[in-house]
């Protein structure tokens, strides 16, 4: 039987050529999109039973996770009997010393247990031990495989040595092994997190934790136990600890949490691509079935039955459904790579996307599958032709035809109907992509370039003079000619906001169980004029500002908004902490006077909605400043080197980074929206190529079985414009069939994407009604080729 459906499919090379193409195109979607959803959401964590793994933060008043003090850590590890171990880690940057030019590393500073907790040991050396964490201990570091065959030529005597790190002296006491991340890949080295006395401060919030949960314990009961831990802290540090509770999340959660959502619209997305090819291919087999009426009758008349018709049919299917998927197995692999190159950040284990076993696996199944649902409705059409009825007949076979008629038209409605529905979520994630590029970002982006500079404070022995090199670094950039101005801060406009604080607002009673926090800036003061962000009411930052004059503060607008309605914050105070030098925890809280208003900035991460930032100025709190501005009178990118040279000469053993301009800072921080949209509309145009060539099959076919009916119709006066009526006036039928059933579809379907868009509703008429538009438009195209041969039908010929 498998020679004879080979030989089959063989006869009729355009058919199966083109059934081919379409299922590739389907399966290697799906494939495409597994592989992806395996890496990233269904293979297990790289850790011993990840699945007891837990991450412990903060909440404040019961909303989105914190970071922990390190004093809470402590109390929920000493409290807490739920977890076997639990360790605390925090991000922070450091910089890698002693060679030909600083690097700047991410890392993590973790507390001895940290990779016992994982259940991962290092490849070479060891790992943290009690004691490494403690004030007075020894500087020890573990490092990533990559940065130690990078930086060190992965050499095995490395153990024990010391190299120079952020000006001081680590001995390097492990490497881990090759492909461990936590977190992401960007952090290559570990340091131990020490938890002295000025850490113990409860305002001071930085690190989060990980737990292995004992063997039994459920979340539900690990939740319980932080959250009566959390309360008992609230009643024995009412200041610090006031709605501050505890949240226990799987670390595959966290993790992945943010993504799941995208990667479940994409697998839907091309499920109904599948679909569709399905549908498509069933209806190409109907067609060719309608051929085949009598070849059936006669193999029934020799004594085939219904289940070697409905067998031989199935078998072909089958192969037609493995050849769609070997060649989409290979659509796939470039579909990867398309993927992997628009790699937009965030996307976690997205690098180790790949076909393995269980891809395979699922590729096979999906052919399988698919083989049996596109091969159904041409077998149970031809298993029961009347075999009297199609002898008669002949070669015309008109028989099938007219009963697959009904079932050809169903599989366009369903197929314009899908299409609708992957068009909707397409058009929706553009509209969304295009309402945060048309969103004003509140300050100007022209000529205004930014570089990430890694200052440690272990370099300086006080603040000013810390303040002193930032601000020669800025003159020295200033003198550069094209440039306008130039300023520091612990952050730049546009970007994720990283940094929050708590205050109060002196006179005004806080309510109960309420915290009042915003984000917060330290920056320089021409940080606003650099930056183009305008001052609204009261004044902005002078040399003036610095330790020993009255502390001071600027409010963006929409703090003053929401703080002080109806009423002018100049003059007003509030009470909030600063950063201590080098310790890098809070000291005790200051009022300070609001001496101005700037305009709202738009961040990354953020809704339509502008947050509520505070500047402090920097010679009043000086953070090791990350970012410098420099605004330029031409494009900035060409006095990139000499302002880089500018920083190096002041600033010699920090590393500069991240030289960019802002709008290639805001072109990266919409590249996820650009990658849902991308990805979805690549799906969405094949699901609509699809249902056109879809529709137009089943009009020609429809225009070849109706020649004499058109043919007398012509003969009876109707003319080629009647006719072209006719066809396309059926064909914008189906469309609209398929749109009605579709809207419904995809208004019942788009209320999964709201976590997705920006700025635009689920429901949005517009996009609705385009889409709509544009499936009747697309059908109608689709049909006027066998249109207008039907107008220009010779009645003459078509009666003989």
């Amino acid at each position: 039987m498998l020679r004879h459906s080979i030989r089959a499919l063989l006869k009729t090379p355009g058919f199966t050529l083109a059934a081919i193409l379409a299922l590739a195109l389907g399966i290697g979607g799906n494939t495409a999109m597994f592989s992806l959803v395996n890496a990233v959401l269904l293979r297990p964590l790289p850790y011993r039973s990840p699945e007891r793994l837990v991450i412990v933060s903060q909440t404040l008043q019961s909303r989105a996770a914190n970071d922990a003090s390190a004093a809470d850590f402590q109390d929920w590890r000493d409290r807490a009997r739920s977890f076997e171990q639990m360790a605390a880690f925090s991000g922070s940057a450091f910089n890698l010393t002693g060679g030909d030019r600083p690097e700047k590393l991410i890392g993590m500073t973790v507390t001895s247990g940290f990779f016992e907790t994982l259940g991962v040991a290092p490849a070479l050396g060891r790992g943290f031990v009690a004691g490494e964490d403690q004030p007075g201990a020894n500087h020890a570091v573990v490092l990533s495989d990559g940065l130690w065959r990078r930086q060190f030529g992965a050499d095995p005597k490395l153990i024990g040595k010391n190299i120079q790190i952020s000006q001081q002296s680590y001995t390097v006491i492990g490497v881990m092994p090759r492909g461990f991340r936590f977190y992401g890949p960007e952090y290559e080295l570990w340091t131990p997190l020490t938890l002295d006395p000025d850490r113990a401060n409860r305002s001071y919030h930085f690190l989060l934790a990980v737990a292995r949960l004992k063997t039994g314990v459920t979340l539900a009961s690990a939740r319980a136990e932080l959250d009566v831990i959390a309360r008992q802290l609230t009643a024995e540090y009412p200041k610090t600890n006031q709605a501050l509770g505890a949240s226990v999340v799987p670390l595959d959660e966290e993790l992945v949490g943010s993504v799941r959502p995208a990667m479940l619209l994409f697998m839907g997305a091309v499920a109904l691509v599948l679909l569709i090819a399905c549908a498509n291919v069933a209806n190409l087999l109907l067609v060719r079935a309608a051929g085949r009426q009598t070849e059936f009758a006669i193999r029934a008349a020799l004594g085939a039955g219904r289940g070697d018709i409905v067998r031989r049919l199935l078998s072909e299917s089958m192969l037609l459904a493995v050849a769609g998927g070997a060649l989409g197995v290979f659509l796939a692999q470039l579909c990867i790579r398309a993927l992997v190159a628009l790699d937009p950040g965030g996307i976690p284990r997205l690098d180790e996307i790949g076909i393995d076993v269980r891809v395979l696996a699922f590729t096979i199944a999906v052919s399988l599958v698919t083989g049996i649902l596109f091969g159904l409705a041409p077998a149970s059409q031809l298993s029961k032709i009347d075999l009297n009825e199609t002898l008669k007949e002949g070669s015309r076979g008109a028989s099938l035809g007219r009963r697959g008629g009904r079932t050809r038209a169903a599989f366009v409605v369903a197929e314009f109907a899908l299409a609708l529905v992957l068009l909707v979520g397409a058009g929706l994630l553009i509209r969304s992509f295009a309402a945060m590029l048309e969103t004003s970002p509140g300050f100007r982006t022209e000529n205004l370039l930014t570089m990430n500079v890694s200052v440690q404070p272990e370099q300086y022995a006080s603040e000013p003079l810390m303040a002193a090199d930032f601000e020669r670094a800025l003159e020295k950039i200033r003198a550069i000619p094209g440039v306008l101005s130039a300023a520091a801060g612990t952050n730049v406009p546009g970007n994720e906001l990283n940094q929050g604080r708590a205050f109060a607002i002196q006179g005004r009673p806080s309510k109960a169980g309420q915290i009042q926090g915003a984000a917060y800036l330290s920056v320089s003061p021409a940080y606003f004029r650099a930056a183009g962000i305008p001052l609204l009411r009261g004044r902005e930052f002078t040399a003036q500002d610095r330790r020993g004059a009255p502390d001071v503060v600027i409010i963006s607008d929409a703090m003053a908004r929401r703080f002080f309605p109806g009423e002018d914050p100049i003059g007003k105070r509030i009470v909030c902490a600063s950063l201590q030098f080098r310790a890098r925890t809070l000291g005790a809280p200051l009022p300070r006077e609001i001496v101005g208003v700037v305009g709202d900035v738009q961040h990354v991460g953020q809704g339509p909605d502008r947050s509520v930032e505070m500047y402090a100025p920097q010679m009043q709190n000086v953070i090791p400043f990350t970012y410098l501005m420099v605004r330029t009178a031409a494009d900035p990118s060409r006095l990139s080197q000499a302002m880089v040279r500018a920083v190096n000469s002041v600033l010699k053993d920090s590393p500069v980074a991240g030289v960019k301009t802002i709008e290639q800072r805001r072109a990266d921080s919409v590249a996820r929206p650009r990658f849902h949209m991308l990805v979805v509309g690549a799906f969405a145009g094949v699901a609509l190529l699809l249902a056109a060539i879809g529709i137009y099959g089943v009009m020609a076919y429809s225009v070849a079985q109706r020649t004499q009916e058109i043919g007398i119709r012509m003969a009876l006066g109707a003319d080629a414009r009647r006719v072209l009526a006719l066809v396309l006036g059926n064909a914008i039928k189906l469309a609209g069939a398929g749109v009605a059933l579709g809207l419904a579809g995809a208004f019942a379907a788009t209320r999964l994407m709201t976590s997705l868009l920006y700025d635009v509703k689920p429901a949005d008429p517009l996009t609705f009604t385009a889409v709509a538009l544009v499936i009747v438009v697309i059908s109608a195209l689709a049909t006027l080729i066998p249109a207008w041969r039907a107008a220009h039908t010779d009645p003459a010929r078509t009666l003989r």
